[in-house]
């Protein structure tokens, strides 16, 4: 197996599987499942029946069953969550997280030649496409700037435990920037219910289809579509100096401009973000911006340098 893989062990997976799988999950999320197929996979989102968002999740299908893959803690929120509903359908739950490793790579020939190793016999797969399956092995190909493999191994298939190998810290946050200059936040335990889809900008990102019909929240999230504009959105930013905490705010001239989310060094001294900020943030000078800790101090050791939107 080839050494060039990154372990990610932080996640959740949900499996939904029976005769009525797929009109439940049309019935409850905010992208279009019906229209999913094998060689693919869409970002989604559940919601509360306020429009604010329980979870996200990739959304992947492989032998009539449908995959949600999502941050650790968040997965059994979502089953519980949708464990309400699904007795009214022939389907079953299954938070599956522990019969899986996940695994990251950098490179289309490190990833085809772990495939090759495992599969049971000779088989031809394209990772151009978005997602395939070979043998059990779930592979989303990602990235709008560099390319990386995501890869969901069952646990049968290895000899070797993985779960601590290879966990290189400053991996880690390479594969955390990427996320960041892609533009997407992935909903944490502590974010649950904390934004709107569009804040988010999911709606952007195509994890909202707002012509699938009806879903939880779908009311809300729709008006906000068709009849507003968001007052917030999802913004990147590059910092110099110390690295900014969690849900640190950015303020000028005494104003709240918005709360940075996600954070992950780019260099020595460097970082970048996504933050949530009012919508005109780009036509503020990031000179004029104060960054403060939770506790409302001022972070003089961090400044920013440059502020774009997310996509």
């Amino acid at each position: 197996m080839s050494s060039s893989y990154l372990a990610l062990p932080d996640f959740d997976l949900l499996r939904v599987s029976g005769e009525d799988a797929a009109k439940f999950l049309q019935g409850q999320v905010t992208c279009n499942v019906l229209t999913l197929q094998e060689t693919q996979w869409v970002p989604g989102a559940y919601c509360e029946l306020n429009g604010r968002v329980i979870a996200d999740f990739r959304l992947m299908t492989h032998e009539n069953c449908y995959y949600l893959l999502c941050e650790k803690g968040v997965g059994s929120i979502l089953k519980d969550a949708l464990s309400k509903y699904i007795v009214f359908s022939k389907a079953t739950l299954a938070l599956v997280s522990d019969e899986y490793y996940r695994l990251g790579f950098w490179s289309e020939a490190d990833t085809a030649a772990l495939l090759k190793s495992l599969a049971s016999q000779e088989q031809q797969f394209d990772l151009n496409q978005r997602f395939i399956s070979v043998d059990g092995i779930l592979v989303a190909t990602l990235g709008k700037n560099d390319t990386r493999f995501e890869v969901l191994i069952p646990k049968d298939k290895l000899d070797t435990a993985l779960e601590n190998t290879n966990f290189d810290q400053a991996q880690q946050e390479r594969w955390a920037l990427c996320d960041i200059q892609d533009g997407y936040f992935h909903i944490r335990p502590e974010s649950v219910e904390r934004y709107t889809p569009q804040v988010l900008n999911y709606d952007l990102a195509g994890a909202i289809d707002f012509k699938k019909g009806c879903y939880r929240g779908q009311e809300i999230v729709a008006r906000m579509h068709y009849k507003g504009s968001a007052k917030k959105r999802l913004f990147r930013l590059q910092f110099e100096g110390d690295k900014a905490p969690l849900y640190a705010t950015m303020e000028v001239d005494g104003k709240t401009l918005g709360e940075i989310i996600s954070v992950a060094a780019s260099g020595e001294g460097k970082f970048e973000a996504l933050a949530v900020m009012t919508s005109i943030a780009l036509d503020i000078p990031v000179s004029t911006i104060i960054v403060k800790n939770t506790d409302g101090t001022i972070l003089s050791s961090i400044s920013v340098v440059a502020l774009f939107s997310a996509h």
